[in-house]
């Protein structure tokens, strides 16, 4: 079924659907010409919206800059998500850039034993 949230963004979208009630899974697409102003707006809804728990977060964020071993974006747009991330406590698992050097499209959950537990 439909996650029960929704909110348009002007250059970003987001959609998800639960699985038999327990799993979370929630897809993004976030332009990297999201405004700055935006892009703070979009990173708080995700913070404040998504669901705390059985959570899969994946989709095309466009962190241009950022490769989640040992860069940090340099744009401050794109370091909020990061920060969200962080904040969530969520774990990256792809560490393998995805377009050119940079790792675009994202994999996170809250830790592995949770979703192995699920």
């Amino acid at each position: 079924k439909p996650l029960p949230f929704a909110h348009n963004f002007s250059k970003a979208q987001i959609c998800g659907i639960i699985l038999d009630g327990k799993i979370n899974i929630v897809n993004v697409y976030r332009s990297p010409n999201q405004p700055k102003d935006e892009a703070f707006a979009f990173a708080k809804y995700l913070m404040d919206k998504l669901p705390k728990e059985s959570l899969i977060l994946c989709g095309d964020y466009n962190l241009r800059d950022w490769n989640s071993i040992d860069r940090f974006p340099k744009e401050e747009r794109q370091r909020v998500f990061v920060k969200a991330f962080e904040q969530m406590k969520l774990t990256q698992h792809v560490v393998e850039p995805t377009h050119g050097e940079n790792v675009l499209d994202l994999l996170l959950t809250y830790t592995h034993e949770k979703i192995k537990e699920n």
